[in-house]
């Protein structure tokens, strides 16, 4: 995915509505995939320290598709209130 250059709130927001799966049919799809892959993609290129080696990263090994996208929309919201 190329990053849009100015990356709104509302992008990352509708970014995390497709990567959630839908229901257990729509869960690691091609496209639930991708999607949770962009998510990850966008906020590491937004400086977010969720990449390989970080504490994010190890503990995501151990976490559900939810678990990890709740835990970003976590950070992301921390982040974008500090000022970012």
């Amino acid at each position: 995915m190329d990053v849009p250059k100015d990356v709104t709130r509302e992008f990352v927001t509708a970014l995390f509505a497709i990567a959630y799966p839908f229901n257990d049919d729509d869960w690691g799809t091609d496209q639930q995939v991708s999607a949770e892959n962009d998510v990850y993609h966008v906020l590491e290129h937004l400086g977010l320290d969720i990449g390989e080696g970080s504490k994010f990263a190890m503990w995501a090994l151990k976490a559900t598709t939810e678990e990890r996208l709740d835990q970003c929309r976590k950070l992301w919201r921390e982040f974008k209130d500090n000022g970012h």
